[in-house]
Order: structure tokens, then sequence, then C-alpha cells
């Protein structure tokens, strides 16, 4: 998929999630840095049910302070501060990006993982590369845009 600034959220839904961990993974190739910013922006994370506007485990992408690189990061929520990891990542190189949506009962304790190029699919969960608590929980998940 490109997206070139479009700021398009194309979506795909899937039976409504109210526990547990919920999983995604994709490739990131992040072709040309263009207009990216220290801010950054998301562009990948988990759907509430019954929204098309209301995102969790949110996946952002912003210009690192070295030149000609980027950072990757993880909010539980969109509008929710962002936790970056420290990698800085080559445009053209590809990326595994694994993430989670831990569901915890109670609120404002949501816990989203993200993982870097792991290499333990298949095996024992390693810990994070990168963690975030901070924000509203989701009350449930049932789509991934």
């Amino acid at each position: 998929m490109i997206f070139e600034g479009a700021g398009t959220d194309y979506y795909t839904n899937f039976t409504s999630q109210t526990s547990g961990s919920i999983y995604s993974s994709f490739i990131l190739n992040v072709s040309a840095l263009g207009s990216l910013n220290t801010t950054g922006g998301y562009f990948a994370g988990f759907i509430q049910s019954g929204s098309t506007t209301t995102f969790g485990d949110a996946i952002w992408t912003r210009l690192s302070t070295t030149a000609g690189r980027y950072n990757v990061g993880v909010s539980t929520r969109s509008n929710s501060a962002v936790t970056w990891l420290a990698a800085d990542l080559v445009p053209g190189t590809p990326c595994f990006i694994v993430t989670a949506y831990d569901i915890v009962a109670g609120s404002a304790n949501d816990v989203c993982r993200i993982w870097l190029n792991t290499a333990a699919i298949g095996g024992s969960e390693p810990a994070a590369d990168a963690t975030s608590v901070a924000g509203t929980d989701l009350t449930s998940a049932a789509g991934f845009f």
C-alpha cells in the first residue's frame, strides 16, 4: 500500500475482541522521507468496535534527529503520548513490525507493545522493544487500519 501523504485510512474488520491480546504484523518499507517531520504521524493500528475513527495501538513514524533516517513508535491511542523505538531506520530498507494490544480489565491501563525485526515468530514471546500504557483504553477492537 502506498500512502504518499494522502491521509486515507483503509481498514479491515474482524470479530470484536473485548479481552486478551490482539496482535498485528506487517512489513514496513518507507521508500522516502518526503514531508515526514519530527512530530510524526500514525499510519496503522486497531479500530474500536462501532467506530471508524477511534484508534488504539497506533503505530507512528517520525523524522529522526539523525539525518536521512526515521523512527517508529507506538501509542495506546492516536491522541496519546508516543513511545519511540531508539532505532534509526533507513528509508528503502524493509522492517518487520509486530504489535500487540493487551486489553486489561479496568480503565486507562491497556498495554501496547511493539517489536522491530523480531526473529521469535513461532517461539516464546520476547520482551517488547517498546511499550505504551498512557491514555484512554479502547472498549473493544474490531478492525485494523
